[in-house]
């Protein structure tokens, strides 16, 4: 008779297991298991003392793991709340981000187009390309101190027609005194209207279809 129920309280404990992923058994199911094989042990061959302490030490590592989450849980939780008030306050800011694609509307940069320089150049190309990849433009700027600049460009393509109102791309090539190309980076500054929280992360939106990482902004203004 005590077999009988030894197996069928068996049988139960393995179809309430069979109904959760093994790597989520809490400590109130690890106990409830743990006491089930205690009153049901056949008394003329008891639990190994040994094995006994095995798995009172396994439930104490699952109690541990278990606090350990939650606490992690609440952290990640925490951060994420600090982060989004923080990029939520960007909003009607001026940022300075790292990329090479501004618009031309009215004949006019919609943003300010720029670059910077790790140290002082002998002189710097600056080339504008149409959304297809044509060049419409190419500026030669001269010497540059290290830093920050603007590039000046009056929306007029090398034969002096103006271009059209649209999206374009710029590249910036910075020399040395001795003719040695250095790396350069192009920035634009734009406004940002918004966030949003698609894909899990904030993203600054800076047009009606355009949103860039936190990690591309360099500089916020107001």
């Amino acid at each position: 008779m005590k077999i009988d129920n030894a197996s069928a309280a068996q049988q139960s404990q393995a179809n309430s297991a069979s109904q959760r992923p093994p790597d989520q058994m809490g400590k109130e199911e690890f106990l409830k298991l743990l006491t089930m094989q205690l009153a049901h042990q056949d008394p003329l061959n008891p639990m190994d003392n040994q094995k006994f302490v095995t798995q009172l030490s396994q439930l104490a590592s699952v109690e541990r793991l278990e606090n350990l989450s939650m606490a992690m849980n609440n952290m990640a939780m925490a951060q994420s709340a600090n982060t989004s008030a923080q990029v939520v306050s960007f909003i009607g800011k001026s940022v300075r981000i790292g990329s090479n694609e501004f618009e031309m509307q009215g004949g006019e940069a919609a943003q300010e187009i720029g670059f910077s320089v790790p140290e002082d150049a002998a002189r710097v190309e600056v080339t504008i390309k149409d959304k297809d990849g044509n060049v419409v433009r190419t500026i030669e700027m001269g010497g540059c101190d290290k830093g920050e600049h603007a590039v000046e460009w009056d929306g007029l393509a090398d034969d002096g027609t103006p271009v059209d109102d649209g999206d374009y791309t710029f590249d910036v090539k910075a020399y040395d005194s001795e003719d040695e190309e250095m790396a350069a980076s192009e920035e634009v500054e734009r406004t940002v209207k918004g966030v949003t929280f698609n894909g899990g992360f904030p993203q600054l939106l800076i047009g009606d279809d355009k949103s860039v990482p936190l990690g591309q902004v360099k500089e916020v203004r107001e």
